[in-house]
């Protein structure tokens, strides 16, 4: 089996609870396992609308979905800090230096850096102005201050800082917080690492005088610094770490040359996510064009959701954040029952249907379009925002060149017997392999090895 390609598990489209929410089925999700996955496919997928949790990768659906998920960037060139998160930073930093090193530094400095620092704000300067590797010779902080980027490995010392946010900020029980969860959710990346260590999943790292008291854990990307955790002491909660990772992390993407800061899903009308809208300018992902818009211009101020992957959306209500199982994975809270768009019955009592751009048919909910898709309707005829249509899969994947691992060994699509080649029959091996090709998009569909 090449060791150059994505190894990816169809577990097809199916509906779960919300954890946002907590209404019941309400959530729909195209789902798939992965056990390697390679950087380049993930930023891909990412931007396609999937994430990952732990080795589940998921593609909510936003039409159909009580709490419709948006995929979100930050350029890092563009970013310009508020000030409450400034005032973050700054706070943190004086912190850790103390003011007889703060005054020495500013002693230090010469009448033009000053001047340069009360006009100007330089965003590298201020994230690593009190790491004890950055500071000049003979500076006496405080505190040591050690951030940096380590393997995603488990330590006992990672899981007790688990523990420790997972009981205070969650409120879970410390029996409830698992080693085999956090290492699931938080360590076993599927992703490959690079050989130069430049993509993959990392930990950042925050040590407070030799101990550990934050953590955030990071997908680096081709063009993306993506966000999967962060975690802090509750000895530390008074200095909004939370901020102070965010900034950090807009940093890395810039320092480090890939350009955006992915902040995960945001929920339009979400409390808990209103957060991820302060780090601006955020774009959105516009799943009916695959272009990034202003996220202030789609979403801000006003009540649109983007159902159909555009802006033309409709009211919704509150959500809640995101929850993780009894395993330590996250759910993947998405999903929705929905208002009616433009449905009607006729005298049967047979809905009468609208269909998409792509000529899919619309359902009112997810209840009647997870039941036609029960009796047989092949996902090629839902409106799935983000999806190809079978006539784009037909027209753009050469479906019979997609691999397919089979006892140890890889195949062609066209190498496997299959007395049904119709893939509008979600059943048939070919209709299985074109619903992942449509999901995952062209780029990755000619790339990956599918797991069956």
């Amino acid at each position: 089996m090449p060791s150059n390609a994505s190894l990816l598990a169809p577990y097809g489209y199916q509906s779960a609870s919300c954890g946002y929410c907590k209404r019941s089925r309400t959530s729909a999700s195209y789902y798939a396992q992965t056990s390697r996955l390679l950087p380049e496919d993930y930023q891909a997928l990412i931007d396609r609308g999937w994430r990952r949790s732990g080795t589940l990768l998921y593609k909510p659906d936003i039409r159909l979905g009580c709490c419709p998920h948006h995929t979100i960037r930050l350029e890092a060139a563009a970013f310009s800090p508020r000030r409450d998160q400034k005032a973050a930073l700054h706070r943190w930093n004086r912190f850790v230096l103390g003011e007889a090193c703060v005054r020495d530094l500013n002693l230090r400095r010469s009448r033009g850096e000053k001047q340069r620092s009360r006009n100007e704000f330089d965003l590298l300067t201020a994230i690593h102005a009190a790491e004890r590797d950055r500071l000049p010779a003979g500076a006496q902080p405080e505190h040591q201050l050690e951030v940096r980027l380590e393997t995603d490995d488990f330590s006992e010392e990672k899981f007790a800082l688990y523990v420790d946010y997972q009981t205070h900020v969650h409120g879970d029980a410390p029996a409830d917080v698992t080693r085999q969860g956090f290492k699931r959710f938080l360590c076993r990346s599927p992703l490959v690492r690079s050989d130069d260590g430049r993509f993959g999943s990392f930990h950042q790292t925050y040590r407070l005088d030799g101990e550990l008291v934050a953590m955030s854990v990071l997908d680096l990307l081709p063009h993306a610094v993506s966000g999967v955790y962060f975690m802090y002491a509750d000895k530390v909660a008074r200095w909004h770490l939370g901020k102070v990772s965010a900034v950090r992390e807009a940093g890395l993407a810039m320092e480090g040359g890939y350009g955006f800061y992915y902040m995960g899903y945001y929920i339009h009308g979400c409390a808990k996510m209103r957060y991820k809208a302060e780090y601006g300018p955020q774009n959105v992902l516009d799943l009916e064009t695959m272009q990034w818009r202003p996220l202030v211009e789609t979403l801000g101020g006003g009540s649109q959701d983007m159902r159909d992957g555009s802006n033309k959306g409709d009211d919704r209500g509150d959500a809640m954040d995101e929850v993780q199982d009894e395993n330590g994975e996250k759910i993947p809270n998405d999903g929705r029952s929905g208002d009616g768009v433009n449905a009607d019955a006729d005298k049967n009592g047979d809905l009468q249907l609208d269909r998409d751009s792509k000529g899919r048919l619309i359902f009112p909910n997810l209840t009647a379009a997870t039941a036609a898709l029960a009796e047989g309707l092949s996902l090629f005829e839902l409106a799935f925002p983000g999806t190809l249509s079978a006539a784009e899969v037909r027209e753009q994947i050469e479906l019979d060149a997609v691999k397919i691992t089979l006892r140890n060994k890889v195949v062609r699509l066209d190498d496997l017997y299959d007395p049904d080649r119709d893939m509008m029959k979600p059943l048939s091996l070919r209709g299985v392999v074109a619903n992942l090709a449509a999901c995952v998009g062209p780029e990755v569909a000619q790339r990956m090895v599918v797991d069956l």
